[in-house]
């Protein structure tokens, strides 16, 4: 018994430690492409809220200048 379980294993030794290699490399790109979608979300975020500050202090600018 001990030693078909020692085949066993011996046989199938590579799949079995390279198995989870792959999939943690698997999660580990997932996380990337996920984390690098969120950081693209984030730098356009930035530039809306940089361009609704510009239009923000023109919109002032103007009314200051019609005396409202």
């Amino acid at each position: 018994m001990k030693e078909w379980l020692i085949k066993l294993i011996s046989s199938h030794l590579t799949t079995v430690v390279l198995l989870p290699c792959f999939l943690l490399a698997g999660v580990i790109f997932y996380d990337i492409s996920v984390s690098l979608k969120k950081m693209s979300d984030a730098t356009q975020v930035e530039a809306n809220a940089l361009l609704v500050h510009k239009v923000l202090n023109l919109v002032h600018e103007t009314q200051k200048e019609r005396g409202s």
